[in-house]
């Protein structure tokens, strides 16, 4: 094991790793499959997306690769479905320090998702991208800086229909979790995109609306109560469960209303106006 990384046991016999340095672990008590299949997986609706065929490719952001269970599982729905249902895709995962991925291969009897697609893995790792045998599905790696890769991103060939957010906890990377970097993800949105997100912090969800997202309520697991789902704004039938006047009240309450790497000069006040007029809060949606 990478001295960068240790590995880390839960009580329900799976694993994770905690980088050393910022004492971040990769995934909840939950597991690192449960949790890819459950918060990003089938939260985004991937299979009704890959199966609306016809239709060009499905591209999927997967930001903060980490140990590529959220893009592993992804493919592993691809590969269940009928190839003459399924829609082509295409997968991006944008991960500054693979030296994480890398150090879990060592241990690939801890993870037995690694374990079975480490052949794919090492090519992605080695060359920067895997196609399979079909050439329907191609997952590239980028590996720059995020703030970086996402400037240059070519939008006509890689806008997202799907974004799976899964960098390490705000508190530890704030600037990846600032109104500017999801406004620049909104402009890299399709018009029915969905982007699917373990943090439910109102700091996140604020920066989220004030992006122009619309923002709602995800799915819970046992080892988290509530994740966070967003759209744009102009496709909010894509969420059950928008934010609404309730959470206006939360936020009121809240002493952490000003999202993360903010403008130091944005007020309270200055962001209650501004969500004062957002179509989101004009009707009240029950949690």
């Amino acid at each position: 094991m990478s001295a960068e990384f240790e590995l880390i046991p839960y009580d329900n016999g799976t694993f994770t790793l905690r980088e050393v340095s910022s004492g971040q672990a990769m995934h909840s008590r939950v597991g690192p499959w449960e949790e890819a299949t459950q918060v990003y997986v089938v939260q985004s609706g991937l299979k009704e997306r890959l199966l609306e065929t016809g239709k060009p490719p499905v591209v999927l952001w997967d930001v903060g690769m980490g140990l590529a269970t959220n893009a592993l599982a992804a493919i592993e729905l691809w590969d269940s479905l009928s190839p003459s249902e399924r829609c082509d895709l295409k997968i991006i995962s944008f991960e500054s320090r693979p030296e994480g991925l890398k150090a879990a291969l060592l241990e690939s009897a801890k993870f037995d998702f690694l374990e079975r697609h480490r052949r794919k893995l090492e090519t992605l790792l080695n060359q920067g991208s895997w196609t399979d045998s079909s050439n329907r599905l191609v997952w590239e790696l980028k590996t720059g800086d995020f703030l970086n890769e996402i400037k240059i991103v070519d939008s006509d060939q890689y806008r997202a229909d799907v974004i799976f957010y899964d960098f390490y906890d705000p508190r530890t990377c704030p600037q990846l979790w600032s109104p500017a970097v999801f406004r620049v993800l909104r402009e890299l949105c399709n018009d029915q995109s969905i982007l699917c997100t373990y943090v439910e912090s109102t700091p996140v969800r604020t920066a989220l609306v004030l992006s122009g997202f619309y923002v709602g309520y995800g799915q819970k697991t046992w080892a988290k109560s509530g994740t966070t789902v967003a759209t744009p704004a102009h496709a909010p039938m894509r969420l059950e469960r928008p934010l609404g006047s309730e959470w206006l009240e939360k936020w009121d309450k809240s002493s952490r209303q000003i999202p993360y790497n903010a403008d130091k000069t944005l007020s309270p006040s200055e962001i209650r106006t501004v969500l004062n007029t957002l179509k989101q809060f004009k009707i009240a949606n029950p949690r």
